[in-house]
């Protein structure tokens, strides 16, 4: 469970990002500072992230090209990630995990509002699928919008850690990987099972 929550997690950071950009509105902006800067740095200084989603997937592009690589680049996910930052900083989730918002474009944020209207699609369909569970009697283990889901938005150690572990699930199975890593809730990093065991929650060493 606790494995599918991050999965769940890391779609909701990033997931997003590599849809299909069903808007057709285009946003100009000369303003490329954030495309130098991290998550947390876009975040601190206030900057704004006037992209849309395709103008970020174009940045996506751009940096797998550059690099010859065939992952997803950090620098080119920082924007978005601000931006999802702000918005769910401005959001309120109640105890059964629905969240609602008060901001109603994207200006209320500093993002466009290509960006905050994907955001709001998302935590609707979030919404409407623990509606669900609740109205067949179904328990649900929502993600929460707590201090470690924003550590896990701004962190790029952490992303590029997931990123890593959702490549080898693709390659070689989700079965296959589960059996050979774990993740550590402590360092919030995956490590490989060999020579490790869990102790009340907390990875212990044994070779």
């Amino acid at each position: 469970m606790r494995t599918m929550k991050l999965i769940a997690l890391l779609f909701l950071i990033l997931g997003i990002a590599s849809c299909k950009n069903e808007s057709s509105s285009t946003i100009e902006t000369k303003d490329d500072a954030f495309k130098t800067l991290t998550a947390k740095q876009i975040i601190e200084s206030g900057v704004p992230v006037n992209v849309t989603r395709e103008q970020l997937q174009d940045m996506e592009r751009e940096a797998v090209s550059r690099s010859g690589k065939d992952e997803r680049p950090l620098g080119a996910l920082a924007g978005y990630r601000a931006a999802h930052y702000r918005f769910v900083t401005h959001a309120k989730q109640d105890e059964n995990g629905i969240v609602t918002w008060t901001a109603k474009c994207g200006a209320d944020l500093n993002i466009s509002d290509d960006l905050f209207n994907a955001f709001v699609k998302e935590f609707e369909e979030f919404n409407a699928f623990l509606q669900d569970c609740m109205d067949k009697g179904v328990k649900c283990d929502p993600v929460w919008i707590d201090e470690e889901y924003l550590y896990h938005v701004v962190d790029d150690g952490w992303i590029e850690d997931q990123l890593k572990i959702e490549k080898m699930i693709k390659e070689q199975g989700y079965d296959k990987v589960m059996k050979e890593w774990i993740y550590d809730r402590v360092s919030r990093r995956w490590v490989e099972k060999k020579g490790v065991k869990e102790i009340n929650g907390i990875l212990v060493s044994f070779e």
